[in-house]
């Protein structure tokens, strides 16, 4: 479990369905409600019923997931679709909850063109995103701007 130091210094730990889930989020499933007990049991379940191998790679630790019909989010990666692909140098991508934006490639992205219509793990940033194929392949991106 990671650990946290909040404001007042103490160290407190978060399962993952905290990790997983934003404050609002946890609130309106009523989450708040269970014991600590509780929550770390549901965390361990969704754990395992995600199937989550986490490897040492030489970017942050690698997630592997199945990629299921309705998980949009998993830390802080999201399922996206490559929309359209411009030779490697830059992409259309739509983000989970429907926002369309163009990226550019930091350095020739080498397999962006196979995932053309496919879904894609991505790491947004505002200033620099990631996406990861199904193969564990990332290419960085600028995050150029927003498609309305």
């Amino acid at each position: 479990m990671p650990t946290v130091i909040t404001a007042q210094g103490v160290k407190e730990s978060k399962n993952l369905i905290e990790e997983l889930m934003d404050t609002q989020t946890f609130k309106s499933c009523g989450l708040q409600k269970l014991t600590k007990e509780e929550l770390q049991n549901l965390s361990q379940w969704l754990k395992d019923a995600l199937n989550i191998v986490c490897q040492k790679g030489k970017f942050e630790a690698k997630v592997v997931i199945l990629m299921q019909p309705r998980l949009k989010t998993i830390g802080d990666l999201e399922e996206a679709i490559i929309i359209k692909d411009f030779d490697g140098d830059k992409v259309i991508i739509e983000r989970a909850y429907g926002e369309k934006w163009i990226l550019e490639a930091k350095t020739w992205c080498s397999w962006s063109w196979r995932y053309e219509g496919r879904k894609v793990l991505l790491k947004f940033g505002y200033v620099s995103s990631k996406l990861i194929n199904d193969e564990g392949d990332v290419c960085e991106f600028w995050t150029e701007q927003g498609i309305h």
